[in-house]
């Protein structure tokens, strides 16, 4: 397994007696559902139904703690807070477990005895007083573990250190290349209420849940899930060279056969040996598998298309 020490999120905490009540109308997910053994990942939309930010949500004693990429927690926590006038709830940024990690791994084992026993099934969570342990969904296998109690965040790092294959992960490259080729986009806060949900996929994905009832955006959300057909998606590209400039890139162009198709990258990183993957924005229509595609201004580099498939 690979561990990784995540320094790219920031968290979010909604306190008080009405705030599952309170999130329920505002997020993309179910927030009934959430118990202190289920998690939830979850979107807050504007009311034009676009992506303000994404969230992973795990019940704590203090309340539902929302974990953000890292530079929109603020901008979660101000536009949760303008429709919080009439709730009695209380939000703010929070500065999250002591210590969080990425395991990447189909199975985990037992750490050690300081641990809960991990989880089977995507987004349970096993909670101890010394730490938390959330199973994502979608391969490859990927488990979160959030450390509280920081008398024993070092035995649980040694612990760690010992049984992954290359030590504790500064570098978080390894874990969002996971991330993408599970399909997982996340909103930056430079992408802030640029895509729709059904842009990133987050219709396939669960993020949105259409049975539950009214939130923020919802209306737009579901016409477009029941009554438009997606005229594009979030597609996987694995790239069979270096990363290089691609990392910076916010648009790439493939060529396939005499033609250009604008691929918009939502997120991109280094894979093993010398290849890259992105997530990037693609036609539905666009054809991957029966002609070669290449790079437009990098042509050494082939290019694979794959449509994502959610579990």
């Amino acid at each position: 397994m690979q561990v990784c020490l995540l320094n790219q999120y920031e968290y979010v905490l909604i306190a008080g007696p009405d705030s599952i009540s309170f999130l329920q109308g505002q997020v993309t997910c179910d927030m009934t559902q959430l118990t202190e053994a289920q998690g939830l990942s979850g979107a807050l939309c504007n009311l034009k139904g676009r992506v303000i930010g994404d969230f992973l949500c795990l019940s704590t004693a203090e309340g539902c703690l929302l974990q953000i990429p890292s530079g929109n927690a603020h901008k979660i926590a101000q536009t949760l807070s303008k429709y919080a006038v009439f709730s009695q709830v209380k939000i703010s940024t929070h500065a999250g477990p002591f210590a969080a990690y990425g395991i990447i791994a189909e199975e985990l084992p037992a750490l050690q005895e300081l641990l809960p026993a991990p989880p089977s099934l995507s987004y349970h969570v096993t909670t101890s007083k010394t730490a938390s342990i959330i199973k994502l969904a979608g391969s490859p296998g990927r488990f979160q573990l959030w450390v509280w109690d920081r008398n024993n965040a070092r035995l649980i790092s040694e612990s760690l250190r010992a049984k992954s294959m290359e030590g504790i992960l500064k570098d978080t490259n390894p874990w969002d290349y996971a991330e993408i080729m599970a399909g997982r986009a996340h909103v930056s806060a430079q992408s802030s209420e640029e895509f729709t949900p059904q842009l990133l996929n987050y219709d396939l994905s669960g993020v949105v849940n259409f049975r539950k009832g009214c939130y923020t955006g919802q209306e737009i959300v579901a016409r477009m899930h029941y009554k438009a057909a997606a005229k594009k998606r979030l597609f996987l590209l694995l790239i069979g060279g270096a990363l290089d400039e691609l990392a910076t890139a916010s648009e790439v162009r493939l060529a396939q056969n005499n033609r250009l198709t604008k691929a918009l990258v939502v997120r991109c990183a280094r894979g093993p040996g010398d290849t890259a993957a992105m997530l990037v924005i693609l036609p539905v229509t666009f054809e991957g598998e029966s002609e070669r595609i290449l790079l437009e201004h990098r042509p050494k580099l082939e290019v694979t298309v794959r449509p994502l498939c959610y579990t």
